[in-house]
């Protein structure tokens, strides 16, 4: 049984996987929108109902649709919250066999748990988690947009 397609790559020093199309929805996030109607019609709704909570605006409004975007009034975006952190979400998804056998879970000093994979494991990681039923595709480029390099 596929669990769904992973795309990873090397970021900083650590091995990160990522799902497909959260990759692709974070890398999105993070290339930015030339204005908030262009990010209201390319993001899923759910996702624009989280952006709508956390914009920040002084007079309490939603950005018009023809405004430039501007991620900086989103929460969390500033502080590195928003959007997820790939490397934290693998804790979320990845099965514990294979992080705590591959990897580990760090504490970081203001953003809370997140997975470290060496990259010297990366065979061992990839087949494991096709052992999972994952289909594990090499993307350095999508894996660094996502976690916003």
């Amino acid at each position: 049984m596929s669990q769904g397609r992973l795309v990873y790559g090397v970021v900083g020093e650590g091995l990160v996987f990522i799902p497909y199309d959260i990759a692709q929805e974070l890398a999105m996030l993070r290339r930015g929108f030339a204005t908030w109607i262009e990010a209201r019609q390319s993001v899923a709704p759910s996702r624009w109902l989280d952006i709508v909570e956390r914009v920040e605006d002084e007079h309490g409004r939603t950005p018009n649709d023809d405004e430039r975007y501007d991620p900086e009034r989103i929460r969390g975006y500033s502080d590195g919250d928003w959007p997820e952190w790939p490397a934290q979400l693998m804790i979320e998804w990845m099965p514990a066999s294979v992080l705590d056998q591959f990897g580990r879970s760090v504490d970081s000093t203001l953003s809370g748990a997140y997975a470290e994979l060496d990259p010297s494991v990366e065979s061992q990681v990839v087949a494991a988690l096709e052992a999972e039923g994952w289909i594990c595709i090499k993307d350095e480029a999508l894996t660094l947009a996502a976690s916003g390099y």
